[in-house]
Formats: C-alpha cells, sequence, structure tokens
C-alpha cells in the first residue's frame, strides 16, 4: 500500500478531474498529518461559494485516505 500522502495525491487528482479542473497537486507529510499543495488551475472552481467546494474536497479526501 503507497503512503498515505501519495494516496491523498491520487484521491484529490481523481476528484478534481470530475471537476474539470486540472492543476498541479503534491502532497507531503509533517509531523504525522498530510499536507496538500494544489496550485494552478482556476482556483475560484476549486474554492467554491464560501469554500464549501474546498470543504467537501477536505472532508472526501481525508474519510477516504
Amino acid at each position: 500500500m503507497p503512503p498515505r500522502d501519495l494516496q491523498a495525491q491520487e484521491v484529490i487528482k481523481k476528484i478534481l478531474a470530475f471537476l474539470a479542473v486540472s492543476p498541479t497537486v503534491t502532497t507531503k507529510q509533517v509531523d504525522g498529518q498530510i499536507v496538500c499543495d494544489i496550485s494552478g488551475g482556476e482556483p475560484s472552481r476549486l474554492i467554491g461559494r464560501d469554500g464549501a467546494t474546498l470543504d467537501a474536497l477536505q472532508y472526501l479526501v481525508s474519510a477516504l485516505v
């Protein structure tokens, strides 16, 4: 099984593919937590109204990884 940070990266890429957004996604583990850096693409689509899309993405990734 791949490390959790790589699992999170793959999950994020797959979810963003459904949104037709193709940013660069990098992940790393810091103090036992996974830190994801998503850059490029269309930030407004990724963030969503009042951050709702970003919150949903965070929830899904934490539930799946």
